[in-house]
């Protein structure tokens, strides 16, 4: 949005034209990439095409929006064809569905289990927001979290648990006594000789394992 408000923000949706919107995706295609660093802001290589793409497909979506709501009688992106190649199969996302999260908590270990009933119930980010979080910021019993560091400023505070949720909590807190964190690496949690493999299982599988389950699967419109 920061690209497109700019370029169509003062623009009536009835003069915005075929033209108009494939002039902004060359244009767009060779501007560059650029990133604010210590030495200013800098060009550092040129944008995907397929970011590029994802700016038109944001766009489209509006307009086809405001097409549904009559306030345009045609959808100026349907004339467009996009300027450069872009990978056919366009990743699409999956909402997990009841179903497929109890196959998941069927064969995890407890943990894991508990991280997905915690992530999917409330949508809190795995590595800024729950992995560091410490047992004194959960309250079972007036049932929520304290958030102290987000990713956006609006993610710090009092967060609302459900009732699956609380006891995912305490199942975590009762499984790991001894430690101040909900969730304590295999390092802290024992000094063996294979912890280096326990600490690569963790970091790679369940490392990955997040990722793919708070970008595919997660819902954060279920916080709070």
């Amino acid at each position: 949005m920061k690209f497109l408000r700019p370029a169509f923000g003062q623009t009536l949706l009835s003069d915005i034209t075929p033209e108009a919107i494939e002039d902004y995706l060359a244009q767009r295609l060779t501007s560059g990439r650029w990133v604010r660093t210590n030495l200013g802001r800098q060009r550092r290589g040129e944008l995907k095409p397929s970011t590029v793409h994802l700016e038109f497909r944001v766009l489209n979506y509006m307009l086809n929006l405001a097409l549904k709501q009559k306030r345009l009688a045609i959808n100026p992106c349907g004339a467009v064809e996009f300027p450069a190649p872009i990978r056919k199969c366009v990743r699409k996302p999956h909402y997990m569905t009841s179903s497929e999260q109890a196959r998941i908590e069927l064969v995890a270990p407890p943990y894991v289990r508990n991280l997905v009933v915690i992530l999917t119930e409330m949508g809190l980010r795995p590595y800024k927001e729950l992995l560091p979080m410490k047992k004194s910021d959960v309250d079972l019993e007036n049932s929520f979290v304290y958030v102290p560091d987000s990713k956006t400023q609006s993610g710090i505070g009092d967060m609302p648990m459900t009732e699956l949720a609380r006891e995912a909590f305490r199942a975590q807190i009762e499984a790991t006594p001894g430690s101040e964190y909900l969730f304590p690496s295999p390092s802290t949690r024992a000094k063996k000789p294979h912890v280096t493999s326990l600490r690569r299982i963790w970091e790679k599988t369940l490392g990955r394992f997040l990722t793919f389950l708070y970008i595919t699967f997660a819902t954060p419109s279920r916080r709070g």
